[in-house]
């Protein structure tokens, strides 16, 4: 139970902390929160009944310069720094219906904020990647969350590689683009010991080319030979770009998605792009997307 008079002392600083758009580099800890705002356990209670709000329906300020609706925001961000491991599940818990809603910011930062708070998370993202009752997005969240855990705590890499190559393998009954995401994490983390799985799931023509091109595309980055499980047809398949997809890749490039609501929100580019790791950067620079702007 939290004192309200205390929980509202708290919200009020958040509230004046101003646009968090504009110290969205929290994750690398250029924001420290937890020093500026002087935070200890004791306050996290206070910062959960905050976060949760985000879910929440909301009355946003008709003055576009009033930034107190974004207190929840800094509340979590809070939390991660924190290492708050009553967090995991409460974002956890939030991201079903923030993704019925459209919502921009957790894709964005919840898989950073289970990446701060630490091993403790490893679990309960096991558990939430392998439930199928949620969503894809908020899955793939979770997927990208344990990647960014990996980055952040080198000693979890190897348990994250297997909690990602468990959930590949049941690439049958998942979606391909879950599919083809977990596998952009796996290539990420360098994870070669994954390679079987990988392309045990493009033989069975379960993964979208679009995330990471094909087989012989991945087998490459990968560094192998392979098994020769892939039929050529497969391994060599293209992805067939239309003029609508080059140019609204090109914008989002040209524009990195910052949450926004003055307008309908709009998928992250992460989750929504149809640029290869492996195709042309659609910037003009003549590298692959995966050496140029998808690094």
């Amino acid at each position: 139970m939290t004192d309200a008079g205390e929980t509202q002392g708290i919200r009020d600083r958040l509230e004046r902390f101003g646009d968090p758009r504009e110290s969205w580099r929290w994750e690398s800890g250029e924001v420290d929160y937890v020093a500026q705002f002087g935070l200890t356990a004791f306050d996290v209670p206070k910062l959960l009944t905050i976060a949760r709000e985000w879910a929440e329906p909301m009355d946003w300020p008709a003055d576009k310069g009033d930034m107190s609706g974004y207190a929840p925001v800094h509340a979590w961000r809070c939390l991660a720094q924190l290492g708050a491991t009553e967090a995991v599940d409460l974002l956890g818990g939030m991201m079903d219906p923030l993704d019925a809603e459209g919502d921009d910011w957790y894709m964005e930062e919840f898989p950073h904020a289970f990446a701060w708070i630490g091993p403790a998370s490893l679990g309960p993202l096991r558990d939430y990647l392998a439930d199928h009752t949620h969503a894809v997005y908020p899955r793939a969240a979770v997927a990208d969350g344990l990647r960014h855990l990996a980055g952040r705590h080198p000693e979890t890499r190897d348990d994250v590689v297997k909690v990602l190559s468990d959930a590949l393998s049941r690439f049958e009954d998942t979606d391909e683009s879950l599919n083809a995401f977990i596998i952009t994490y796996l290539l990420d983390l360098k994870a070669t010991e994954a390679n079987e799985m990988i392309e045990r799931a493009y033989a069975a023509d379960r993964v979208d080319i679009s995330v990471n091109g094909n087989w012989n595309d991945v087998r490459e980055e990968l560094g192998i030979e392979g098994l020769g499980l892939v039929p050529e047809h497969l391994a060599s398949q293209t992805w067939n770009w239309l003029p609508s997809d080059f140019e609204r890749v090109v914008e989002r490039l040209a524009n990195p998605p910052r949450p926004s609501f003055e307008a309908e929100p709009s998928p992250p580019l992460q989750a929504s792009r149809k640029v290869g790791r492996n195709d042309p950067c659609p910037c003009g620079s003549g590298k692959k997307y995966k050496k140029c702007c998808g690094r």
